[in-house]
């Protein structure tokens, strides 16, 4: 019978506390590690605030620009944007709205305020009494905070799409949203109202305003500089945008504008530092740069501070430059930071996280014994600049990765963690691959169509020992005993994708024993007892494998998404990272309730971006991109939530 695209509600009893409990929102965090790339920096009198994933960092800066830590506290969300008045921080902590921290004490900075939104906050600014806070998918939002301790939001203003950048000068606010700056009004803070627009169809990544004129960093349309004497009638000045050049942040010091290059002829490529002389805005012209990084590790932030630059760069952290050293920007100093953490493995009770951004890169080693307390343990220094790890196996003290090199496939590489205080001896073993695992001293590995089986008798020297085609492209591998289960999407020559599982018993001649050609876009699979489950786009399919020649669907959930990035399995509980859908940008790893593989059913959701999730000793471990790491326990007694769910398909 066929079944009709109605919705329904699911209603899903509260979770029974046990005696003496405190429930909250599924799932428990355990623990975490947050720090991550720097997205924001602002001088303040002395000292230099900056971003490292959740941790607001304080820092001191010689005049010789050696870097002191002085102070800082972790956050309940990652720090996007930071500005700060008489002594109170305000920032757009991401998905934990606007936070007002108390900085008076640099030593010790303290939380005061918070203001949730609907969705992710990425900008403040402060005007008088109030502070002007861009919500991702909900526009500007309009929050009083003339007590700080007290903040309470007066409106919201949607802009009809997503919005990034805010800047305001008297009663007049500046708000890209939708491919346009927008003019609005807000002396009347209950009544925010649009007045006007400007720069139709351009991608502004910062607005800064000096002495009457807006600079704005654009999206391949360079620097723009508009007189905003009269705020609601900015005029155009002039530009400074050679061959279609890319800025993602911008401040201005004297007679220059100092650029964030994300793209452009500037470096060829690589991200960077450019000056502009401004002294006549109708005429900009290029006056040095400054070569920092490579693709994937923008300036997000500029700040001056007395005579010097600094530039909060992603995974690349904070560099200081000299801001009159001539022609050219010279780096005098900087503080390292991780880089985005994409992927992790687990053994035992050593967490391995693998991060991107040239000084931010490599594999870290944790002590997770204490799932509360996570401790750093090492962190490699001879992987190659800008490398992102695609994947993460772990045996016999060596670390197996693939580094993404922008192609669906990349170079497979060891690394000795015999003493995972100094993982190192990072080498290429030759080999290409997309994913990963390790099971009875071998290493399989998928690459485009091919299942490649590896001896590790040499854990640092793997050899190909057998392969077998697979229908598809490959995308992930599960290995369960004698059993390695591989997901493939559509391939150009073949029309769909599907489960293929495969007797490794013999790993020489690894053999196709049954497939499940369903899935046209099945990207990751986990595979515990006789179940399979496979992330095919926004579809979590459950697949009975007990008899491996002829798996066959049982359950299936739909959760409207651009595309599954994670999965992971304990227990009867399934966690799944889905991209947001529709209107609503955001990332989500789902918690599912799979006690009946034939109704999965979901208990909660957690507003976090990953591309691994490991489940082990009871715990899921998931790599939060720009945020570290999350251990979360899927057995806490909690409060679930009320989804309205999609009915499944009808399975065959």
């Amino acid at each position: 019978m066929p079944i009709f695209a109605r919705w329904l509600v699911v209603v899903i009893a509260l979770c029974t506390a046990t005696a003496g409990s405190t429930t909250g929102l599924c799932p428990s965090t355990e623990g975490r590690w947050g720090y991550g790339p720097s997205h924001a920096v602002v001088s303040f009198e002395e000292r230099v605030f900056f971003g490292s994933g959740i941790f607001l960092q304080v820092a001191e800066i010689s005049p010789e620009a050696e870097i002191e830590i002085v102070g800082g506290i972790e956050l309940p969300g990652i720090i996007m944007d930071i500005e700060i008045r008489d002594a109170i921080a305000y920032i757009a902590a991401s998905d934990a709205g606007l936070l007002l921290v108390d900085v008076s004490d640099p030593n010790s900075p303290a939380v005061i305020g918070r203001v949730d939104t609907p969705h992710t906050v990425l900008e403040v600014a402060v005007v008088g009494d109030i502070a002007l806070v861009v919500d991702l998918d909900s526009g500007l939002r309009l929050v009083d905070i003339a007590d700080p301790r007290v903040p309470r939001e007066l409106s919201s203003l949607d802009l009809e799409g997503t919005a990034r950048e805010v800047a305001a000068i008297g009663d007049t606010a500046y708000v890209w949203a939708n491919h346009q700056i927008h003019i609005i009004d807000i002396s009347r803070p209950l009544e925010p109202t649009i007045i006007d627009s400007f720069l139709p169809d351009m991608f502004a990544n910062d607005i800064t305003i000096h002495n009457g004129l807006a600079y704005i960093a654009t999206y391949y349309e360079g620097l723009q500089i508009f007189d905003v004497d009269e705020p609601r009638e900015p005029v155009f000045l002039g530009e400074y945008n050679p061959y279609y050049s890319t800025y993602s942040a911008v401040v201005v010091h004297g007679d220059h504008a100092f650029l964030g290059v994300t793209d452009g002829i500037d470096f060829s490529g690589d991200v960077g530092l450019k000056a502009v002389d401004v002294s006549d805005p109708t005429n900009p012209i290029g006056t040095s740069g400054s070569s920092i990084g490579h693709f994937g590790n923008s300036i997000r932030s500029l700040t001056v501070h007395g005579d010097l630059l600094v530039a909060a760069a992603e995974g690349d952290g904070l560099r200081v430059y000299e801001t009159n050293s001539g022609l050219y920007l010279s780096e005098v100093g900087s503080h390292d930071v991780p880089g985005m953490g994409n992927q992790l493995a687990v053994s035992g009770t050593i967490l391995y996280l693998g991060s991107e951004g040239e000084y931010g890169d490599g594999v870290r080693a944790f002590d997770v014994a204490h799932p509360s307390q996570p401790v750093l343990l090492g962190v490699t220094d001879d992987l190659q600049p800008a490398i992102s790890i695609a994947d993460l196996a772990e045996a016999d003290d060596t670390l197996y990765l693939v580094v993404d090199d922008f192609h669906r496939d990349g170079p497979l590489m060891t690394v000795d963690i015999t003493d995972p205080t100094s993982p190192s001896g990072a080498a290429d073993t030759g080999f290409e691959a997309t994913a990963l695992d390790v099971s009875n001293g071998y290493l399989f590995a998928v690459e485009q169509r091919t299942l490649q089986v590896f001896d590790l008798s040499e854990p640092l020297a793997p050899v190909l020992i057998g392969s077998a085609p697979v229908p598809g492209e490959c995308e992930d591998i599960d290995v369960e005993g004698d059993l390695a289960f591989v997901v493939s999407e559509i391939g150009y020559d073949h029309p769909s994708g599907g489960l293929h599982i495969f007797d490794v018993n013999d790993p020489v001649n690894p053999t196709l024993i049954g497939s499940l050609e369903r899935f046209a876009f099945a990207r990751t699979v986990a595979v515990q007892a006789s179940f399979a489950y496979i992330a095919d786009r926004g579809y979590l399919s459950i697949v009975d494998v007990s008899n491996p020649s002829l798996p066959i669907q049982v359950g299936e959930l739909h959760i409207p998404s651009y595309g599954p990035k994670a999965i992971a399995v304990a227990g009867d509980t399934v966690l799944w990272s889905l991209a947001g859908w529709g209107g609503d940008h955001r990332q989500y790893v789902h918690i599912i309730d799979v006690h009946n593989p034939a109704a999965p059913r979901r208990r909660s959701r957690l507003l976090m971006d990953t591309y691994s999730i490991e489940a082990a000793n009871g715990l899921f471990y998931i790599a939060d991109k720009d945020g570290g790491f999350r251990i979360i326990d899927p057995s806490a007694p909690c409060h679930e939530r009320v989804f309205s769910e999609i009915p499944p398909r009808e399975i065959d």
